[in-house]
């Protein structure tokens, strides 16, 4: 498989639906791939655990149909924060080729975001060029 050339950060960023990301808290950087698999497991898996809290306190309501729903979408994102999870990189189909799981982090990437992670709010990632043009980074990246 051919190296793959990966651009020089990738931001991660919560935002309302139709609104596109909501930078008044800065965004999330990932300068690796690694670090862009790691960013993304811990952000939607914080999202699956508070859609599933969510769901419980909506059934305490009496809104099953409505908890079913947030359930449903807590189950989603827990299988899309376990293909992200870095430790994924040590798997058999894996180990030893690092390009095919980068590879592989890229197309997930691709296939998956925008992400719906709650009724109103979208997690985005995309990938910047670090150049004066980026304003996403802080003097510290």
């Amino acid at each position: 498989m051919a190296e793959i050339i990966q651009p020089v950060h990738w931001h991660i960023a919560t935002g309302l639906q139709g609104y596109g990301p909501d930078g008044s808290d800065g965004y999330d950087t990932a300068d690796t791939f690694e670090g862009l698999a790691s960013a993304i497991h811990e952000e939607v898996n914080r999202h699956a655990n508070a859609e599933f809290e969510a769901a419980d306190a909506i059934a305490d309501g009496g809104e099953y149909a409505d908890a079913w729903q947030t359930l449903r979408r807590s189950r989603e994102l827990d299988t899309i924060a376990r293909n992200f999870n870095p430790s994924r990189a040590h798997a058999p189909l894996y180990r030893d080729k690092p390009a095919e799981w980068h590879a592989c982090i890229l197309r997930m990437v691709g296939d998956v975001f925008p992400l719906d992670v709650s009724h109103n709010t979208r997690l985005y990632v995309w990938q910047c060029e670090n150049s004066p043009e980026c304003e996403h980074l802080t003097e510290e990246d």
